[in-house]
């Protein structure tokens, strides 16, 4: 069996302009923060690790209230300071995606900064 489970927080407002063409699709596809808190709820109590993709600050709301083991942050957020700053104030597992990101060394710095940090690179 796994050892761990992990899901995608997003609301579309948070990731996509309204005018996106995908937007909708994003839109009807998302859960509501009652869906994730009963949802990360009893996934907890299967007694496995959770982790979460975060896109934007309000999906790391829903995530931090029900105490998951870590967060993925995708590339696409790695210019959110605001996130990047809370994840680093926590002591949660961070995995940083860096496809398609130049990563710069403040970013992990930034993260660094709120206390252990330890990063896997991958030579390109």
């Amino acid at each position: 069996g796994a050892d761990s489970i992990k899901y995608q927080i997003y609301f579309a407002k948070e990731f996509l302009t309204k005018s996106h063409k995908r937007y909708n699709h994003f839109k009807e596809q998302q859960f509501e923060i009652k869906e994730w808190d009963t949802l990360l709820k009893e996934t907890k109590k299967l007694g496995k690790e959770v982790y979460a993709d975060l896109f934007g600050l309000k999906a790391y709301k829903v995530a931090s209230k029900n105490k998951l083991d870590g967060y993925k942050v995708h590339s696409s957020d790695l210019n959110n300071n605001r996130l990047l700053v809370l994840l680093a104030r926590g002591k949660e597992k961070i995995f940083l995606a860096t496809g398609g990101f130049k990563i710069k060394l403040k970013r992990i710095d930034l993260i660094q900064a709120g206390g252990t940090f330890s990063a896997i690179t991958v030579p390109l």
